[in-house]
């Protein structure tokens, strides 16, 4: 009896059925029913005891018929439970309740299929909650008798996507369809929003820090350069004037060299050890080179990445920082 008054005051517990919760109340229900072994008299699987059973036998059955029915109609509010005052068992309840609550319309699935495909992810929102939400009404229409497979699962998702997750689905296209599954999809979705949300917080970070605003704490350890405390070494005002004094000395260095390949290229060729060079000064970026701001004039190897080239009359001779000579035979115009 004590058993029977404690899975009561649980049930009570439980959402009760309202008339538009049905099918998580149905999930709910089932589950609750099967921790008692009591569901067989709900779906009418239980086989009632034989007629020359024991006395004990047949009231155990009556028992637990009697409390699976109970349960269900205790878990209803009491202005749905209209609908199984005239039921005398569990299964009689529990048809009446699906064919009330979960009628099988055309028009209900339209509806549910019009919001399954409609569904869209919004920038900024909540990932897996969109999945699941996508997951449940997915559920809905196969429960309905809908053929919606795993397959067509993962792809209403990648569908349900903005522009910016297309680099995701090129990856995916990548491994191919066969291999496509709804929890593949998933887990690369989920990871990318963590990734994407790592790689914000740490540019807020430095957008911060960077900011001139003060830190929690200020930094007090010793700085790698100067072995001065109170900063970052690459912050350290020794270290930026001196790499200010080794730019200008680089670039008066590549005057030079400039204004000497200009005038030998009127006294012909000089020993040099066989290393050619294009010289491309004042082009523009048009190869995806890594332009040095400091540098006077840019090389290349590749005259393919000159569209104007003009070639010298006479080579052109140009000392490089290792103290090696290579000649230039040529120019963007």
């Amino acid at each position: 009896m004590m058993l029977y008054e404690n899975a009561t005051e649980n049930v009570l517990k439980m959402a009760k059925l309202n008339g538009s919760n049905y099918r998580s109340w149905a999930f709910n229900m089932r589950l609750y029913l099967e921790s008692f072994d009591l569901f067989a008299h709900v779906d009418g699987s239980a086989e009632p005891p034989a007629e020359d059973a024991s006395a004990q036998a047949k009231k155990a059955f009556e028992t637990a018929a009697k409390k699976a029915w109970t349960y269900i109609c205790l878990a209803i509010q009491p202005e749905q439970q209209i609908h199984v005052r005239e039921t005398r068992n569990a299964k009689e309840a529990w048809d009446t309740l699906k064919s009330q609550f979960a009628r099988e319309s055309i028009l209900q699935k339209v509806r549910l299929r019009q919001q399954y495909y409609s569904c869209r992810f919004q920038n900024g929102g909540d990932m897996l909650a969109h999945i699941n939400h996508l997951r449940s009404l997915h559920d809905q229409l196969k429960e309905m008798g809908e053929t919606v497979n795993d397959k067509e699962l993962a792809m209403t998702v990648l569908a349900s996507l903005p522009d910016e997750f297309k680099p995701l689905i090129t990856a995916l296209d990548a491994v191919g369809e066969d291999s496509l599954s709804y929890e593949k999809v998933k887990a690369m979705l989920l990871n990318d929003v963590d990734r994407a949300t790592d790689t914000k917080k740490c540019e807020d970070a430095f957008t911060v820090n960077r900011s001139g605003k003060k830190f929690k704490k200020p930094f007090n350890g010793t700085c790698h350069y100067c072995q001065e405390r109170g900063h970052f070494a690459r912050d350290c005002p020794k270290r930026k004037a001196k790499m200010n004094t080794e730019q200008r000395n680089t670039q008066r260095k590549g005057k030079e060299s400039a204004r000497c390949a200009e005038k030998e290229k009127k006294d012909g060729v000089a020993d040099h050890d066989g290393d050619e060079a294009l010289h491309t000064s004042d082009v523009e970026n048009k190869s995806g080179w890594i332009v040095d701001s400091g540098a006077t004039q840019h090389m290349t190897f590749e005259r393919d990445h000159l569209t104007d080239y003009v070639e010298f009359k006479q080579p052109c001779k140009v000392n490089l920082s290792d103290n090696r000579t290579i000649l230039a035979y040529g120019k963007e115009n």
